[in-house]
Order: C-alpha cells, then structure tokens, then sequence
C-alpha cells in the first residue's frame, strides 16, 4: 500500500519510471492521497511535454564532420561526408 500511517501522520510512497517519491506529515489519508495523484500528475506532465532542441540536425551533423575529418583517414572521411552531408 503506497499510503500508511507512521507515527501519528500519513505518508506515501511510490515509483515513477524508477524513481521513487515519497512525503510525509499529511494529518489525514484523504490529503496524503490527493497529494499524491497530484505530484504524479505533474511527473507525468512533465514528461509528455516535448523537449527543446538546442541544434537542428544539420548542425549536429556538420559538426561531426568537422570531427571526423581530424580523426579518420581521408577514404572514411569521405564515406561519411557521403552519408551525412546536410545542405
């Protein structure tokens, strides 16, 4: 049972992808409970919301070939300039 009484207040516990939450301090388990579904309501909101990319794939991509021109041999460079090249 995620809700339970522990020396003279109610607590909760549960997990989340993993994770574990958990508060304490609630007088009654109506209130432990109603807190309870509105943290996991906005975990879950939390992670439906898109996440902001900083670069376009292009970007990324150049600058991986930027890297991979110092790094490989001239033959694999070009292999992947071939693959990657965005314009």
């Amino acid at each position: 049972m995620p809700i339970w009484k522990e020396a003279g207040n109610w607590r909760f516990q549960f997990q989340l992808l993993g994770k574990r939450y958990s508060r304490q301090g609630f007088t009654t388990k109506a209130s432990a409970r109603a807190e309870m579904e509105k943290l996991r309501g906005q975990l879950v909101a939390a992670e439906e919301q898109p996440t902001q990319t900083v670069m376009a794939f292009s970007e990324v991509a150049n600058d991986y070939l930027d890297y991979a021109n110092r790094r490989f041999v001239p033959k694999v460079y070009d292999k992947k300039v071939f693959v990657f090249r965005v314009s």
